[in-house]
């Protein structure tokens, strides 16, 4: 089931996105009114979720990390609006089309300076196959039209958009820490 859920205020937003995901520092970036949702589904140990956000910057710090959980990876594609992610010391832009990952055991922080929409994919790390210094490579590595990797036309079938669908009253139960 596509559940729903909309924050009306920052501080609710703040909760949704750290419960959704994992722990996270979120901080607004314009002062005012702020509106977030979040859309998705969880098949098993992997949650796909479409955001649809205000401005806003997302931190995952080595304080949090160290609180423990299991590592996923968080595979981001961007439908709208414009974000920076950094980790392992790189940056990436990320416009309409792109996709970068990022690993929720290591430090990273996403900004986004105006409203924006992407799609994340949020899996645990053994699902990948690959090792914890391979994927480092490709973190914060935008793999959009100008990268070999990122070539084609985005998905054409995705979950609707979070503001289409009638607001659900259940939580978002994602089952990660």
């Amino acid at each position: 089931m596509y559940q729903i859920e909309e924050a009306n205020s920052f501080s609710q937003w703040r909760d949704m996105i750290s419960s959704t995901f994992v722990p996270l520092e979120t901080e607004q970036v314009r002062s005012g009114p702020f509106i977030g949702r979040i859309g998705g589904r969880i098949l098993q140990d992997v949650g796909i979720m479409r955001l649809d956000a205000d401005a806003q910057t997302v931190r995952r710090s080595p304080a949090l990390i160290a609180r423990g959980g299991t590592g996923h990876y968080k595979l981001s594609l961007q439908l709208a609006g414009h974000g920076l992610l950094l980790q392992d010391g790189r940056e990436a832009v990320l416009s309409p089309g792109d996709v970068a990952i990022y690993d929720t055991q290591r430090p990273y922080t996403l900004n986004f300076d105006s409203s924006f929409e992407s799609l994340v994919l949020m899996f645990p790390q053994h699902l990948l196959g690959l090792s914890s210094e391979d994927v480092s490579e490709l973190t914060a590595v935008s793999m959009g039209q100008g990268n070999r990797l990122g070539r084609g036309d985005p998905p054409r079938s995705l979950p609707p958009s979070p503001g289409s669908c009638p607001s659900s009253k259940a939580p978002l139960d994602t089952g990660w820490p």
